[in-house]
């Protein structure tokens, strides 16, 4: 071996013409090349190219409108809940078809009384959402129906009155007798 030799194998790690596939083959020599093997992937291309275009063409034929039936669903009979409301105590009430009387104002909560056919309820709003939060968890102890929308809450004696408000106000109908109770010292 002359010199040349052993320092390209030495620094390389490896013979010459040592090719890192599976396939060695010594150095100087041609690989055979499969004329075929270009026409198999290109037809398998196509094949699978077609066979996804076929499937998007009949999800489109899915969604379209002419495919859809024109019977209105259970969902599209039924209407859609209201944007939830926002605003003060009084704009609140007015919307419930009452002008409050403002029991409670301190920074975290103002709250107005309203007396109607019905009965009697309140409508609280907040400063800030924990203030509601920490207000429903005393309200736990009073039971009740609650209608929650941002920074506000409205109570309600029953279901049915609670149903009316939220269709009116919109938001979150809460079983007072449903919230977890606050656990503390001396409780």
């Amino acid at each position: 071996m002359d010199e040349s030799t052993s320092t390209s194998v030495a620094s390389r790690g490896r013979p010459i013409g040592f090719r890192p596939d599976s396939t060695a083959v010594p150095a100087g020599t041609q690989r055979p090349v499969n004329s075929a093997a270009p026409d198999i992937v290109n037809g398998r291309m196509k094949r699978m190219f077609l066979g996804a275009l076929v499937v998007l063409l009949a999800l489109g034929a899915c969604g379209s409108p002419d495919a859809q039936s024109s019977e209105p669903t259970a969902a599209a009979s039924s209407p859609s809940p209201p944007p939830v409301a926002t605003g003060t105590v009084e704009q609140l009430a007015a919307r419930l078809g009452c002008q409050p009387q403002i029991r409670t104002e301190a920074a975290e909560l103002r709250q107005g009384v309203c007396r109607a056919a019905t009965g009697e309820f309140t409508v609280t709003t907040f400063p800030q959402e924990r203030f509601k939060l920490t207000w429903l968890d005393a309200a736990a102890g009073w039971g009740g129906w609650y209608v929650v929308g941002p920074l506000w809450a409205v109570s309600a004696s029953t279901k049915a009155i609670a149903d009316d408000f939220r269709q009116t106000l919109g938001g979150s109908l809460i079983d007072g007798s449903k919230i977890p109770k606050p656990v503390g010292p001396g409780q």
